[in-house]
């Protein structure tokens, strides 16, 4: 089946957002609900129906989730090779082999003239990575 290039981009900022996605095998529509959901004492769940819905139809869907940490290293290196201030891409360099390389590197970008080229590009990456699922599952 091909899946809509509309909801791959949707796929794809919503699980940046922390959600998991599940793209239906058969009719290309998704479903997503938070991967933490806190709630508060004796309060129901929002997401219920849907997890429910999920859960009894398990084959249909294909579960799509945000990169590991290991692929989400990968995409600040390649980035890393794109910023075409020598400065910061020493500094964002020296970020990845210290202590707590995802936040410095967040700090670093988050006060530079390349926050939006990050933006983009992590986005293009969170494209790339759900199609690579969907193809994986399509093999």
């Amino acid at each position: 089946m091909k899946y809509k290039e509309e909801n791959i981009k949707e796929i794809a900022d919503l699980i940046d957002c922390g959600h998991i996605c599940f793209l239906n095998k058969k009719d290309g529509s998704f479903e997503y609900h938070p991967k933490e959901i806190d709630l508060f004492f004796d309060e129901e769940n929002p997401w219920q129906d849907i997890i429910d819905r999920i859960e009894n139809n398990l084959d249909d869907y294909l579960k799509i989730e945000q990169m590991d940490a290991n692929h989400s290293f990968q995409v600040m290196e390649l980035f890393i090779e794109k910023v075409n201030s020598d400065e910061l891409r020493e500094k964002l360099l020296n970020t990845l082999s210290r202590p707590k390389p995802f936040g410095n590197f967040k700090y670093l970008i988050d006060n530079s003239e390349y926050r939006q080229h990050w933006f983009d590009f992590k986005f293009d990456q969170n494209i790339l990575w759900v199609k690579e699922q969907i193809s994986g599952y399509q093999n």
